[in-house]
């Protein structure tokens, strides 16, 4: 829960909100350097459980209970990451930053199983159920982000093997775990799955209001589909990349007001399935880095010099102002397809 502070800093880089709130942040994360226990060199939770899920141990029993379940060192590699970029955006507690990387560097280590999967225990037990719908291990995926395409390759393959054992023995009928699966796909940039996950959650799921209601009311299944839905038009977590999971059967739209990390607010338009044009703009000054090809960039009609970057391009950018963003061979084309909101 802490982690949504975070969240809410990069994606507005309120510095006065992240003062205020660091102190919960930091406190959290205290809380599990108490917690964790020294099992074999390594810092695990124990006792705990990857949520609702079982395996079964070799005398035939089977349990939740478990030590360091990959759920828990992902989310607590992200808890002490964001406090040691807190603290020192802050310029406090630089003692505890010291303390919190060098127990996040005893966490467990991501795993990969005889299967290609990402293990959700700390060794590779059989399941109970293994069409389980919940897809905790996975985690650093989403909403963490820590296991992306750019920077663990490997580890993301085996999120996409998870994901297709899972739904191979059953997983994904609906609710809120097939919402987490629109934005895993998501994250996998599967435009063909995105579409596949989306489409099933509105035949499974929705009752005739579109709410995710069939057999019970679930929030989580309608914030979860929405958040998927916007996951598959924007990303932000390593760059700001646009359209990079685009469901396969919209190929024409338009979309307004999406948010990115780093306070920024983006339109879009497109056609066929390929960007027409994306308008960024900015709340603070800085420069902004784009996943892809290079674009044409202009603001207020005139062009902004862009540079190529080890994911894409980036180009320098101006607190509220507007940026036009286009395919080369469009440039020309003439006005903006997209109306500036007013002030």
């Amino acid at each position: 829960m802490g982690l949504h502070i975070w969240e809410h800093y990069l994606f507005t880089r309120d510095l006065e909100f992240l003062r205020r709130m660091y102190p919960i942040l930091r406190d959290l994360a205290l809380f599990f350097v108490d917690f964790l226990v020294d099992v074999d060199g390594r810092l695990v939770t124990c006792p705990s459980v990857s949520p609702e899920n079982r395996y079964i141990l070799p005398d035939g029993y089977d349990t939740p209970v478990c030590a360091g379940p990959a759920m828990d060192n992902q989310i607590l590699r992200e808890l002490f990451a964001a406090n040691v970029e807190s603290q020192r955006l802050l310029g406090v507690d630089q003692d505890l930053s010291e303390v919190f990387t060098s127990v996040s560097q005893r966490l467990p280590e991501d795993k990969v199983g005889s299967k290609g999967q990402l293990l959700e225990w700390e060794r590779e037990y059989p399941e109970l159920t293994p069409g389980m719908g919940h897809i905790s291990h996975l985690f650093a995926c989403y909403p963490g982000h820590r296991i992306n395409w750019r920077d663990t390759p490997e580890l993301l393959r085996a999120v996409r093997k998870s994901m297709e054992l899972r739904l191979r023995d059953g997983a994904g009928a609906g609710g809120w775990p097939l919402a987490w699966y629109i934005n895993v796909y998501a994250r996998l940039l599967d435009g063909e799955m995105t579409d596949w996950c989306i489409r099933r959650m509105l035949t499974n799921s929705a009752a005739r209001n579109l709410l995710n209601a069939i057999h019970v009311f679930q929030i989580d299944g309608n914030l979860g589909a929405t958040a998927g839905m916007a996951e598959c038009l924007l990303q932000s977590h390593v760059a700001l990349h646009l359209l990079p999971a685009l469901p396969s059967s919209w190929r024409d739209g338009s979309v307004r007001g999406l948010r990115a990390r780093g306070a920024r607010e983006v339109d879009m338009t497109w056609t066929n399935g390929k960007l027409v044009e994306a308008v960024v703009r900015p709340r603070y000054d800085g420069p902004i880095e784009v996943v892809g090809e290079s674009l044409t960039v202009r603001c207020a009609g005139a062009p902004v010099a862009v540079t190529r970057t080890d994911v894409g391009f980036a180009f320098p950018a101006k607190a509220g102002q507007s940026y036009r963003l286009t395919p080369v061979a469009a440039a020309r084309r003439g006005p903006s397809l997209l109306q500036q909101p007013p002030d």
